[in-house]
């Protein structure tokens, strides 16, 4: 089926992952996270196994402490299984329970994966950094804030020590906060984009696939953090201009459109795409011309094809959000191509897909059949 649509909807009100919002208790002090999502590298006996690791509790021993002292080289780890994919937004952290006033965590790093089959990543800020201090005493819980939020369904917490200090006993009580992922998006795959200036560059610094080319993975596209009008502004203050934005620059391989590839957990029913872009004209900054989107149940199976025609802007150069509806297609790639306007750099900040789950159980596994893929 083709379809070609020549209206399209701007609309700016309309929101991706809203990271003010996103900072809910997931459920491990309350109890919703249950026992069986728990997991260890090991523990110091069974009452200090990995279930006891809930914060501002009291449960046997008082909290998870591995079997061996911790170093800087240690591969002890708590691990937490979630039941869907889960944005973590913060993680707060408490020594162990009772009169063990060094039993706490000195410093810790995170692992995590959105697929239980593929390889843990290792979390990374924007900056690269990736330990986080943790607690001064068994006591106090201390919280820290992901600067960019990990999207998973496992997690690993690695307590570590600092280089200049001896192997101690650590133990850990935590608790997390997030929300869950609307968008059911396990990794999509992207041309890198380009560096405009010396201290503007349009690339995903956070992306934390595969880098060349981008695949595997997951970065600023669905970060929440939206693009300002200005790419000039450093909102952010971290002395990155533009860091909001992926761009990408027609002339430097003299190509016409961009091609971006979206992958999910599962079939679904996709209802609307939203796309926030830049029209900042006057920097030779312009929203896309065309968007060809085609969706997959698998990537051997094709199962329809939109385009969607856009008319120039010079009228305002405000950026704002491109919504595309989809009218209820299923899907489990969907494949875009953005097609170049007239200036010579486009730009985008995050990409949104609402979708619902397939509630027909016969319908859905007709879909997973193998009569379907193979």
């Amino acid at each position: 089926m083709f379809l070609l649509l020549l209206l399209f909807l701007i609309n700016n009100q309309c929101f991706s992952l809203d990271l003010g919002t996103c900072r809910a208790p997931l459920g491990i002090q309350s109890g919703a996270i249950p026992d069986l999502s728990f997991q260890a590298s090991s523990s110091l006996d069974i009452t200090l196994g990995p279930h006891t690791a809930r914060i501002r509790s009291a449960i046997e021993g008082g909290g998870w402490c591995p079997k061996t002292l911790i170093d800087n080289q240690s591969e002890e780890y708590l691990q937490i299984n979630f039941f869907n994919l889960t944005v973590i937004t913060l993680i707060e952290t408490q020594g162990r329970h009772g009169p063990f006033q060094e039993d706490y965590v000195d410093y810790y790093r995170l692992e995590y994966r959105r697929d239980p089959t593929h390889p843990w990543i290792k979390y990374r800020d924007f900056r690269k950094k990736e330990i986080f201090h943790g607690n001064s005493n068994n006591n106090i819980a201390e919280i820290r804030e992901i600067l960019q939020p990990i999207i998973a369904i496992q997690l690993r917490i690695y307590p570590i020590q600092s280089n200049d200090k001896k192997a101690k006993r650590m133990c850990l009580r935590l608790e997390l906060y997030g929300c869950l992922s609307d968008d059911h998006l396990i990794s999509y795959t992207i041309p890198q984009g380009d560096r405009r200036s010396f201290d503007m560059d349009f690339s995903d610094k956070t992306y934390d696939g595969y880098l060349s080319p981008l695949t595997n993975g997951l970065g600023q596209l669905i970060d929440g953090d939206i693009g300002s009008d200005d790419i000039r502004l450093d909102t952010q203050s971290w002395g990155l201009r533009g860091f909001e934005w992926i761009g990408w620059k027609k002339t430097i391989k003299n190509r016409t459109f961009i091609p971006l590839k979206f992958y999910f957990d599962s079939i679904r029913n996709f209802t609307e795409i939203r796309l926030h872009t830049n029209n900042m004209f006057s920097k030779d900054i312009e929203q896309f011309h065309r968007i060809n989107i085609t969706t997959y149940f698998n990537e051997n199976f094709l199962e329809n094809k939109h385009i969607i025609e856009l008319s120039n802007d010079r009228q305002s150069e405000h950026a704002r959000w491109i919504n595309i509806p989809m009218k209820e297609q299923l899907a489990k790639i969907i494949h875009i191509e953005l097609t170049f306007g007239n200036s010579n750099w486009m730009l985008i900040s995050e990409v949104q897909f609402i979708s619902n789950d397939i509630l027909d159980m016969k319908l859905l596994s007709q879909l997973n059949g193998k009569n379907l893929f193979f």
